[in-house]
């Protein structure tokens, strides 16, 4: 009886692609939904969020801080260390704080947007945004590598204390990692039909 109930019309109704809502304009749009911009901004806002949970951690310490470990593992980033980030910032007296790894996090979204700019070569304003955030990013990593010497090309744990000023334009409200958020939430959003005129 089990067997007749699956082999029965509503099975065959179920795989219609119709039905699923796989019409073929949504089989065509579909492969777009996993392109390399969306992963590209995906890492990006990984790294934002990451870099801004650390901030946050360090202003108000909480036991139990958000952890981005499921998103790290999905986006494919094998560098288990940033789960403490958010553990292991700190706050000084006088303001300065330290995120565990900030110069490789800075370093990860430039070449994220880097990788973005030809997706959006052909859209003047995304373009324009895309650019003046990753000439802003690099002007923080260069004052950041005045104060602590070159980049690194994976994460090193160092305190590294940078002052509130510096952080809160990052990382505070309405600074640079939430211009950043907004160019993500930009370049995911699916283009209009009159896009193209």
């Amino acid at each position: 009886m089990l067997k007749s109930d699956l082999a029965g019309p509503s099975q065959t109704t179920f795989r219609d692609p119709a039905a699923l809502g796989l019409a073929s304009g949504a089989r065509d749009r579909e492969p777009s939904v996993h392109s390399g911009t969306e992963i590209l901004v995906r890492r990006l806002r990984y790294y934002i969020d990451l870099l801004q949970i650390g901030y946050k951690h360090a202003l108000r310490p909480d036991p139990l801080p958000h952890s981005l470990r499921a998103e790290r593992i999905a986006l494919g980033i094998d560098l288990p260390e940033l789960d403490t980030v958010p553990l292991w910032s700190a706050r000084r007296e006088d303001g300065a704080v330290s995120v565990p790894f900030i110069e490789f996090i800075l370093g990860q979204m430039t070449k994220a947007l880097e990788a973005l700019a030809p997706s959006v070569a052909d859209d003047p304003r995304s373009s324009e945004a895309l650019s003046a955030s990753l000439q802003n990013l690099l002007g923080v990593q260069e004052t950041i590598d005045s104060a602590g010497g070159p980049r690194p090309a994976l994460p090193r744990l160092r305190d590294l204390y940078l002052q509130e000023g510096l952080m809160n334009g990052l990382c505070g409200p309405e600074g640079l990692l939430d211009r950043q958020r907004e160019l993500c939430a930009a370049l995911l959003l699916p283009e209009s039909p009159a896009a193209g005129h």
